[in-house]
C-alpha cells in the first residue's frame, strides 16, 4: 500500500515483479475502486496495489522424466523449456494439445492462460547386425517407422548376398 498526504497531486509509481502483473492502484482494500492519477488529495489516503497472479504451466511428460510446474508472468513468452528424458525414445517437442497438432514455439507462443504442455516422443529401436564371420558392423539406432541405410560387409572368399531377419538366412530384410 502507499499512503498519500493532504494537498498532494500524485501519479503513483508503476510497480514491477518478475512473475505477478501489476494492474494499478486502488482506493479500497477490496481493489474495486481505481485511483485516478493526477488527482489532488484532500485527505490522507492509502492506495492498494492490485496484482494478477502468474499463470501456471503443467508438463505432461507422457512417460518421460518428471518436470515441475512452472509459474509464468501473464502475456510473456518463454525462451526455454525444461528438459525431460524417456529411455528408448527421442523427444520431438512440447505441444499445446494431447493430439500433438500444435507445437509450443519458444519466443513466440504468448502465455495467455494456464497451460498444459504435452511431451511428444518417438520410439527408438536398435538394429543389431550379426556378421557371421564378416567385417564388424556397428549397431544402429533407428526411429520407429523410418528406414535405414544397410551397411556394407565383406568376408574373404565370399560374396555378400544381403541382410536377413532370420538365423537361417531365408527371409531377406527390406
Amino acid at each position: 500500500s502507499l499512503t498519500l498526504q493532504n494537498g498532494q497531486i500524485i501519479t503513483p509509481p508503476t510497480l514491477e515483479d518478475d512473475l505477478k502483473t501489476f494492474v494499478g492502484w486502488f482506493t479500497d482494500s477490496a481493489l474495486t475502486q481505481p485511483f485516478n492519477a493526477g488527482t489532488t488529495i484532500s485527505n490522507d489516503i492509502t492506495l492498494y496495489a492490485k496484482w494478477l497472479e502468474p499463470y501456471t504451466i503443467v508438463f505432461s511428460t507422457n512417460g518421460g522424466s518428471a518436470v515441475s510446474d512452472m509459474q509464468v508472468k501473464r502475456g510473456s513468452t518463454l525462451s526455454s523449456l525444461p528438459q525431460t528424458t524417456y529411455s528408448g525414445h527421442e523427444f520431438d517437442g512440447w505441444f499445446l494439445d494431447s493430439n500433438f497438432n500444435t507445437q509450443f514455439v519458444l519466443n513466440s507462443t504468448i502465455i495467455d492462460s494456464n497451460k498444459t504442455l504435452y511431451a511428444k516422443w518417438t520410439k527408438l529401436y536398435t538394429v543389431t547386425f550379426i556378421e557371421n564371420g564378416g567385417t564388424t558392423v556397428a549397431d544402429k539406432t533407428v526411429r520407429a517407422n523410418s528406414t535405414i541405410q544397410l551397411p556394407s560387409i565383406s568376408k574373404n572368399g565370399y560374396d555378400f548376398l544381403g541382410w536377413f531377419i532370420d538365423e537361417g538366412c531365408t527371409t531377406a530384410f527390406n
